[in-house]
C-alpha cells in the first residue's frame, strides 16, 4: 500500500507512514502512489509576505513623486530668475543691468518684453520706444527682447554698476568706474563698453543727468 499523503510505499497494515508520519490506519489503501499534496502556506504568512512586497513599492513611488516635484519647482525658480532678472540686487547689479530700489527687482538686456511687462506693467508706445511711465524707464526691443534701457533726471529709482544713479556726481562716476572709453556730444555723454554692451552717462554741470544702456548690435 501507499501513503495517501506523501505517496511513500509502506507495508500493508501499517498505522503510520514511515516517511511523513501520516496516520494511515483505516484509510483506503491504494495500490498506486498518489501525488503528494503540496504544503499550503499559512494565511498569515501569505499576508505578511504580501505586506513586505507591497509596502516598499508604495513608499518608493511616493518618494519618487516628491523628488520629481521638488526638481520641477527648483527648475522653475531658476528659470524665472534667469529670465526676468529677479536675482539682480543692489549688491550684484552690473553695467548691463538696472536695479529698481522701489520695486526691489532688476532688469537686464536680453530679457523678453513679456518678462519686462510682468515686472513694470504695460508700457506706452512711442514710435520704436516703450515708456514704462510708472517706473520712469524707456525701453526698446528687437525681436521681442530688450536691447536698450534709458532713465533720466529726476528719476533716482534705478541703480547700475557700483550703485551709480542719476543725480550722482561726475567725481563719483570716475572714482567707481574710472575714465570712460569715450566722451562725445560736447563732452556730455561718457561711454563705458563691456563686450557688445555700452553704458552711457549724460553728465551735465558735473552731475549724472541720464543713464543709457544698450547693445551695439541694435
Amino acid at each position: 500500500m501507499y501513503c495517501n499523503k506523501c505517496g511513500e510505499q509502506i507495508p500493508d497494515g501499517s498505522k503510520y507512514c514511515l516517511r511523513c508520519g501520516y496516520e494511515v490506519l483505516g484509510q483506503d489503501a491504494s495500490s498506486e502512489p498518489t501525488s503528494p499534496e503540496p504544503d499550503k502556506p499559512d494565511d498569515r504568512d501569505v499576508q505578511a509576505q504580501k505586506g513586505c512586497e507591497v509596502a516598499p513599492k508604495k513608499t518608493s513611488k511616493k518618494i519618487g513623486v516628491v523628488v520629481v516635484a521638488l526638481l520641477v519647482i527648483l527648475v522653475a525658480v531658476l528659470w524665472t530668475r534667469s529670465a526676468t532678472g529677479a536675482g539682480i540686487t543692489r549688491n550684484n547689479v552690473r553695467l548691463t543691468q538696472l536695479y529698481n530700489t522701489e520695486l526691489g527687482r532688476g532688469l537686464k538686456l536680453g530679457v523678453t518684453k513679456a518678462n519686462v511687462d510682468s515686472i513694470l506693467g504695460l508700457p506706452e508706445v512711442r514710435s520704436e520706444d516703450y515708456l514704462y511711465d510708472s517706473a520712469y524707464l524707456c525701453a526698446r526691443y528687437q525681436d521681442g527682447r530688450l536691447v536698450s534701457m534709458y532713465i533720466e533726471y529726476p528719476n533716482d529709482r534705478w541703480i547700475t554698476a557700483g550703485g551709480l544713479t542719476v543725480g550722482m556726481s561726475e567725481d563719483e562716476l570716475i572714482s567707481r568706474l574710472g575714465k570712460p572709453a569715450s566722451i562725445e556730444h560736447d563732452d556730455k555723454w561718457w561711454y563705458y563698453i563691456s563686450g557688445q554692451t555700452v553704458t552711457g552717462f549724460n553728465v551735465v554741470y558735473g552731475q549724472i543727468n541720464a543713464i543709457f544702456i544698450y547693445t551695439q548690435t541694435q
